[in-house]
C-alpha cells in the first residue's frame, strides 16, 4: 500500500505541484462571446473543485450571472464546469466526501460555539437561561463556521496536506 497520500487520477501539467501558482486565467462566455480574467481569491475559489456553492460566475461583457457550463478556459477550450468535475473525478469517493462535507462539520461545530457562546453572554433572565440569546449565537456562528470550513479551509488543506494547487491545474 503506497504512504503518498496524493489523490489517485488528478490530470496536472508536468511540475504543477512544484511551481509557483498561478494568479490568472481568462475565460470566455459562449453566449455573448467576452472574456473574463479572474485573479486572486476569485480565481482560487473558482479553480477549486470543491467550492461549495459555486454553480456560476459573472460575466464582464455581458453583465450577467451565468451557469459554469457556458464558460470555457480559453488557453484549453474545456468549460469549467467540466475542469471542475473532472478534477474532483481523480478523488476517492471518501476523499470528496470528506472534502465536500467540511461545510456541514463548520455549521455544527459554529453552531455549538455559537449556542452556548450566546447563552453564556446574555446569562440568566429572571429564573432561567436565554435560550433565545443561543439560538441566534448558533445562528451567527454556524454561517460562520460554514464559510470558514467550506471556501476557506479545502485550498489550504489541498495545498498543505496533498501538496496540490487547482490553479495549476489545465
Amino acid at each position: 500500500m503506497p504512504t503518498n497520500p496524493q489523490p489517485e487520477n488528478i490530470p496536472t501539467p508536468a511540475g504543477a505541484r512544484d511551481r509557483q501558482p498561478r494568479t490568472l486565467r481568462v475565460y470566455q462566455h459562449t453566449v455573448c462571446d467576452g472574456q473574463t480574467s479572474v485573479t486572486g481569491y476569485a480565481f482560487e475559489r473558482m479553480a477549486n473543485p470543491f467550492e461549495f456553492g459555486r454553480g456560476g460566475t459573472i460575466c464582464c461583457r455581458c453583465n450577467k450571472a451565468v451557469p459554469l457550463q457556458e464558460v470555457f478556459w480559453i488557453d484549453t477550450g474545456e468549460s469549467v464546469f467540466d475542469y471542475k468535475r473532472r478534477l474532483r473525478s481523480g478523488f476517492s469517493k471518501l476523499r470528496r466526501l470528506l472534502l465536500a462535507s467540511l461545510g456541514l462539520v463548520g455549521a455544527i461545530a459554529g453552531g455549538a460555539i455559537g449556542f452556548f457562546s450566546g447563552i453564556l453572554m446574555i446569562g440568566r433572565v429572571g429564573n432561567r437561561w436565554s435560550i433565545e440569546a443561543g439560538l441566534v449565537g448558533a445562528l451567527c456562528a454556524a454561517v460562520c463556521g460554514v464559510t470558514i470550513a467550506a471556501q476557506l479551509l479545502p485550498p489550504i488543506l489541498m495545498r498543505r496536506l496533498l501538496g496540490l494547487d487547482f490553479r495549476n491545474c489545465d
